[in-house]
């Protein structure tokens, strides 16, 4: 910013146009009241009070309008050094020109005015014109470097997710592989009822590894809907997930179009995140809500800060020191590839409370 633009800042330059404005006013009253007096025709009066008169009006208008836009204020000082330009320029033009051809001019005084308001008017709107283009600019700037912000941050969660994918293709598929292997060498050695609920926890991990490794990679994108009852759903959860004295209360018997998988998926992301943080008591209550329009996971537990609410679907977010960050992912997008909203309130216990909307039940 040059010596010019900071000087004005620190006077506030746009009430300079204002002054100006105000001054030319005042000029073409006290003119009329002068040519008045001197017997001058009325018609003459009345012209040269207008002309002048209505220059003033414009620099005063121009001049709120400028202080109540949108413009970047630092761009303000500019619209004064214009408005300041024209006057001073079509002011040394007629002064020169009088000076020069004295004879030629008419009431030289009203001459020069006249000219300066012009050439103010001019610089005005030249002026608002320039700080309009340059405020375009940067908010263009702003605009591109939220957009980069935002690409970085999307290129930092997808190093992440593919971080995640390689830690659930071998980290976790390799100790399975060794556990299934396993299984059926006990199996050869014994025939406990216990071997068949280890099989179904080993199948339970698989599907869980599978769309886990989907997600990560390309996202769920396609379901395949079917109706799925919700008991049912419920049933096949309750035994991977309530432990201690967590308590999970299913209040509908209603019938959902869904992929069975991800549903059971959602599910599940949506209990164990509330005994992780609910504690061993938890309570828990799956419910249909009251407009209908879908279905509720509430708990009784600690709930989420109301400034987190809306980080909490974001990827690597947890308040657990040991979480993934990658549950409540999982769950939004579950719910979006059927084309369902998600919104997070808290529940009748203070807990929190998922609520899903937008789903279609079947009848």
């Amino acid at each position: 910013m040059s010596y010019s633009s900071h000087l004005l800042s620190a006077v506030d330059g746009v009430r300079i146009v204002l002054v100006l404005g105000v001054l030319y006013v005042g000029f073409a009253v006290a003119w009329s009241l002068r040519l008045t007096t001197t017997g001058s025709p009325l018609w003459e009066t009345a012209s040269r009070y207008l002309l002048i008169a209505g220059l003033g009006a414009a620099l005063v208008y121009g001049g709120y309008r400028v202080r109540q836009s949108d413009l970047d204020t630092k761009l303000l000082p500019r619209v004064t050094i214009w408005t300041l330009g024209g006057f001073c320029l079509m002011l040394g033009v007629m002064v020169v020109f009088i000076l020069t051809a004295p004879t030629d001019i008419d009431r030289p005084i009203f001459s020069v005015m006249l000219a300066g308001g012009l050439g103010s008017v001019g610089g005005l709107g030249v002026g608002i014109n320039k700080a309009r283009t340059l405020s375009r600019a940067r908010r263009a700037e702003q605009v591109q470097a939220e957009l980069k912000e935002a690409v970085d941050r999307l290129e930092r969660q997808n190093e992440r997710l593919e971080a995640f994918a390689s830690i659930v293709s071998h980290d976790l598929r390799n100790p399975l592989n060794v556990a299934q292997g396993r299984l059926e060498l006990a199996r050869a050695e014994s025939e406990s009822s216990h071997l068949a609920d280890v099989s179904e926890a080993h199948k339970r991990m698989e599907r869980l590894i599978d769309d886990l490794l989907m997600l990560a990679r390309q996202g769920i994108s396609e379901t395949d809907a079917e109706p799925v009852e919700l008991v049912e759903v419920v049933d096949e959860v309750r035994e991977f997930t309530i432990t201690g004295d967590a308590t999970l209360i299913l209040d509908t018997n209603r019938t959902i179009r869904a992929d069975r998988s991800h549903l059971r998926q959602l599910l599940e992301n949506l209990i164990e995140n509330a005994v992780e943080h609910g504690g061993e008591d938890v309570r828990i209550t799956i419910a249909e809500l009251d407009d209908r329009s879908g279905f509720y996971v509430a708990d009784d537990g600690p709930g989420f800060p109301d400034d987190e609410r809306e980080r909490v679907l974001e990827a690597g977010y947890s308040t657990a020191k040991d979480g993934t960050g990658f549950g409540l992912l999982v769950v939004q997008e579950v719910a979006r590839a059927h084309g369902w909203e998600i919104g997070i309130t808290e529940g009748s216990g203070g807990g929190a409370r998922f609520e899903i909307t937008g789903v279609d039940w079947a009848h």
